[in-house]
């Protein structure tokens, strides 16, 4: 015997409150017209019953999409009693104090429970490989990550992370495709994938879950990059006058620093051309792993260019003029990329290469997170792309690490923020110099990449100022103080490009 959910809606209601407030909710900036459970795998029966519920969220933009959410009815917890979403009774005068559980070890456990009774109600659980619920089986030691953005995971043992998916997409989940083939090549510099987790309801199906090795003891690489940074500003701090100091000066000061990220950026990018071509190796089982690179490519890179120019341009911010003295010049640098005639072979790429994707730890560097950009649909993340936009990706975050250092440090009014923006300036210069040539004088990736250099400095330019303007509609919706970084990361590319 089970609750009726259908009998709560003031839960549900209740949801609707508590859902914009996660930080792994896509749809902040969308209002919310209903909430409503749309499949439910109970994982636990009274009196202290469980379930994760495929959850359906109506949108103001007409749209409709999809979370997992585990719900805990704890029917002993005091009323007010914190991390409470809702309290109330049914309609049998029954108390329950409901609480979101997903990542919590308890409810891993009832999961998998669940997963090997093999129920075949309105919802059931897939695990593949036949036994991969064994990672799960204890609870001892499981821990939640702790470190939530667009997913909740779970720790076990220090030595398997099980990474829930909040937003349901139906199955098969492009990280899960992407890992699971960079494991079949034995792709080094991955956390190994172990199993997947498929929520199954009727004709649907979505990805719950992956299941892989837990790096442990990693550093995130924004992280160190943000640390080399501050190692470098910090002993300029003291002296800074307010004087603008001569790029040649700069520049020696970042070479010479002794706590330099500069290895770290050539091995990124020998490990980012390694990834592509174990991307595009057939052993992969990726089908297919490598194609030609087409016109109609082109014209889409082109085509998402221009129209989020055009959008961006509509906006009455006063601080986006740079952005319209400089929008002919990127118009021309979007239009000349459409025209490339040999623009070398698209793959499965990461998607959303940067610094916060990769992490370090006593066994080396290690590429994260293969799900592309979440806020785009399976279908679009899955397409075959130029490698050179994860490329581009890691250049843009190389930027932003600069001017989140020099934040750190001083406000970017401050008149001591002129000298020291130089030498951030001069540290993005030297890092991505390093991390480009690295890459594309892999002898193996040149095969992906256009075989001009010219040819291959415009696609990249394309691509980059395609990665500004994504990132500057982001800020302008969420973060409006730091629309200047990728501004002035599309100045200086339009600049460039002349």
């Amino acid at each position: 015997m089970t609750l009726e959910l259908d009998h709560l809606p003031q839960l549900f209601a209740e949801v609707a409150n508590w859902l914009p407030g996660q930080r792994w909710f896509g749809h902040k900036a969308d209002g919310l017209t209903f909430v409503r459970p749309r499949a439910i795998l109970w994982v636990s029966p009274l009196p202290h019953p469980q379930a994760l519920v495929l959850t359906e969220v109506g949108l103001e933009s007409g749209s409709v999409a999809a979370y997992h959410l585990g719900l805990d009815f704890d029917p002993a917890s005091p009323p007010g009693s914190g991390d409470v979403i809702w309290e109330g009774a049914d309609a049998e005068g029954r108390h329950w104090s409901v609480r979101e559980v997903l990542s919590q070890p308890a409810f891993s456990l009832a999961l998998m429970a669940a997963a090997r009774s093999g129920s075949e109600e309105d919802a059931h659980l897939v695990v593949t490989p036949e036994g991969a619920e064994e990672y799960l089986a204890s609870a001892e030691g499981a821990r939640p990550l702790g470190l939530e953005q667009s997913n909740s995971s779970l720790v076990v043992g220090e030595r398997v992370l099980v990474k829930f998916y909040r937003r349901a997409w139906r199955a098969p989940s492009p990280e899960v495709e992407l890992t699971s083939a960079l494991t079949r090549v034995g792709f080094p510099a991955i956390a190994p994938a172990l199993g997947s987790l498929e929520l199954e309801a009727g004709t649907e199906r979505t990805t719950l879950g992956l299941i892989q090795r837990y790096l442990a003891n990693s550093t995130e690489g924004m992280v160190l990059a943000l640390t080399s940074l501050r190692d470098l500003e910090g002993d300029l701090l003291m002296e800074a006058d307010g004087e603008v100091p001569p790029p040649e000066r700069c520049r020696r000061a970042v070479l010479e620093q002794g706590g330099s990220f500069l290895p770290a950026a050539r091995e990124l990018g020998h490990l980012t051309a390694a990834l592509h071509l174990a991307l595009a190796s057939p052993a992969s089982g990726l089908e297919p792993p490598a194609a030609e690179i087409e016109r109609s490519d082109l014209l889409s890179i082109q085509g998402r260019g221009l129209q989020q120019l055009d959008r961006l341009l509509e906006v009455a911010e006063p601080r986006l003029e740079p952005l319209r003295v400089r929008a002919a010049e990127a118009r021309r640098i979007l239009m000349d990329a459409g025209r490339l005639v040999r623009a070398g072979r698209k793959i499965r790429a990461h998607g959303d290469l940067h610094l916060g994707q990769v992490v370090r730890n006593d066994e080396g560097w290690h590429f994260l997170d293969f799900e592309g950009r979440p806020s785009e649909p399976p279908e679009l993340r899955r397409q075959l792309a130029s490698p050179l936009r994860d490329v581009a990706g890691m250049l843009r975050s190389l930027e932003y690490a600069a001017a989140l250092a020099l934040r750190q440090q001083v406000h970017p009014d401050e008149a001591n923020a002129r000298t020291l923006s130089p030498y951030g300036r001069a540290w993005a210069e030297v890092m991505r110099e390093a991390f480009w040539l690295a890459y594309w004088r892999d002898p193996g990736v040149l095969t992906l990449l256009p075989p001009a250099p010219e040819d291959r400095e415009l696609l990249l330019r394309a691509l980059e100022l395609n990665q500004c303007l994504y990132e500057l509609d982001y800020e302008l919706n969420f973060r409006p103080d730091w629309i200047e970084i990728p501004l002035e990361g599309m100045v200086r590319l339009v600049a460039e490009g002349r």
